[in-house]
């Protein structure tokens, strides 16, 4: 019987995107500290909360240290979602739906997010009037609701991939899975002032991050359907 090895027992991809997970959720964190969380602020006292006394420079370092934490975090999302699915067709459609939301995540951030939240910033350090800020920092906080969806149907996509196979189960499968239904309830929960999704979202691309780092099991070791039963003579 001829055995086709899983992509995640290659150890140089493996590790790269481990390390693109981790880097993801470092720069998440850095971004945070430097320009503030990516909260839904309501109001002008939430606003003045969220923009003053942080100058136009750290804000956008901020963004920029987040953007190139969105990009590598593309690789780690590719990387799942080509190396699970392979042994049905469920886990196939699971891994490229998984993709396909983890990659509008980031546009939505990149083109949508984080242009106006630069703009409410500068706004803000140039002296306009407090409520053309809040105009276009609304832009921004109803950017990061529409996340939302795409960030649960990502870590659900993933998750399922990883069940089906039986690989990477523990973290990745069935940890996605929760992960991701939680997700999908964020946006109502955010409707009511109950915001949970980025932390539970980071801290679940930093296990994914350390299991892709560890050597994998034998059980990760996957047969694709059309060669079993194939003998050789």
């Amino acid at each position: 019987m001829h055995h086709l090895p899983s992509t995640l027992e290659d150890g140089p991809l493996r590790r790269c995107a481990g390390v693109a997970a981790l880097l993801f959720v470092a720069a998440s964190v850095v971004s945070m500290l430097v320009s503030g969380p990516p909260v839904v602020h309501v109001g002008q006292e939430g606003l003045e909360h969220s923009l003053s006394g942080r100058g136009l420079a750290a804000a956008l370092t901020g963004l920029a240290v987040v953007t190139a934490g969105l990009v590598v975090l593309l690789l780690a999302v590719t990387y799942l979602a080509q190396s699970l699915g392979r042994r049905s067709a469920v886990g196939a459609l699971a891994a490229q739906t998984g993709w396909g939301a983890g990659l509008g995540y980031v546009v939505v951030l990149v083109g949508a997010a984080f242009p106006a939240g630069a703009a409410a910033a500068w706004a803000s350090d140039g002296g306009m009037a407090l409520e053309t800020v809040l105009l276009v920092n609304n832009v921004r906080n109803f950017a990061y609701l529409a996340v939302l969806p795409l960030m649960g149907v990502t870590a659900l996509g993933l998750g399922v991939a990883a069940l089906t196979d039986r690989s990477l189960t523990r973290w990745t499968g069935w940890g996605g899975v929760t992960v991701g239904v939680l997700s999908l309830l964020a946006l109502p929960a955010a409707a009511v002032g109950i915001t949970y999704a980025m932390p539970l979202w980071l801290l679940w691309w930093a296990g994914v991050g350390v299991t892709l780092l560890r050597r994998p099991a034998p059980a990760t070791v996957s047969t694709l359907p059309s060669e079993v039963g194939v003998r050789h003579t």
